[in-house]
């Protein structure tokens, strides 16, 4: 269920415009909660799990933190 969850996020990240994407970072980051959603796609992305690795990654990537 948490994975289901996880990825489910991943996949908002994915689908925000870019208002939206620092709209929620900025909340987040308010409600000192963005390490915690860093961390859990963090956890996707070192899984290699096929289909959520390249999913979290984007997220990841979105989000300012991936290279």
């Amino acid at each position: 269920m948490a994975d289901t969850a996880r990825m489910g996020l991943a996949r908002r990240i994915n689908d925000l415009s870019a208002t939206e994407l620092h709209e929620f970072v900025q909340h987040r980051l308010n409600s000192r909660e963005l390490h915690l959603i860093v961390r859990q796609l963090n956890d996707i992305v070192m899984s290699k799990a096929p289909g959520q690795s390249g999913v979290a990654r984007k997220a990841l990537d979105r989000l300012g933190f991936v290279d």
